[in-house]
């Protein structure tokens, strides 16, 4: 990861350092937590009930969120967690609320 950073600044040593980073494994890492996460919650959602499926959520964003500080570039952490959320949460919002429907 960090390579990416450095190999951009001994190029462009006036430019964005981040620039190739987030060209190259920045996009394709949030596509893919995407996809895992989206793949994640419908297995979640169908062997859960909501209040079950939240709490696995909170884990699962708590591990992500370690993995995150451990392994990513700090200014990928927010957006990696945003699209975790998203995936997780906001997408399937409105399922998780029909079953609170009285």
């Amino acid at each position: 990861i960090h390579s990416f950073v450095e190999v951009q600044s001994h190029e462009d040593p006036l430019g964005s350092q981040l620039q190739l980073y987030k060209e190259l494994f920045e996009e394709r890492l949030l596509e893919n937590t995407g996809n895992f996460y989206q793949k994640e919650a419908q297995k979640l959602y169908e062997q859960n009930d909501v209040s079950n499926y939240m709490i696995k959520v909170i884990e699962k964003l708590d591990e992500e969120e370690l993995r995150l500080r451990k392994f990513i570039h700090h200014t990928s952490i927010s957006p990696c967690k945003k699209e975790c959320v998203n995936k997780l949460i906001a997408d399937i919002q409105d399922r998780l609320l029909d079953e609170y429907k009285i």
